[in-house]
């Protein structure tokens, strides 16, 4: 992925993962977000990694928090 790309993603069943690899310049801003079409079952996440580590101290809004 590069650049403004967008990807439209379903995952059945709903335990699945999906991976998606971009090569990001220092200090990019990077959007992301997931929904579920359902009411019940699991809860959607988003977990962004590099070089296969958890990366952390980003800022995460959930839709309930943002502002309107």
């Amino acid at each position: 992925m590069q650049g403004k790309d967008k990807v439209l993603g379903t995952l059945r069943p709903a335990n699945e993962k999906e991976a998606f690899l971009g090569r990001l310049a220092a200090g990019t801003t990077l959007k992301a977000s997931v929904k579920s079409t359902q009411k019940t079952g699991p809860i959607p996440t988003i977990l962004v990694q590099f070089n296969g580590d958890n990366v952390t101290g980003g800022e995460s809004i959930t839709r309930a928090a943002a502002p309107r």
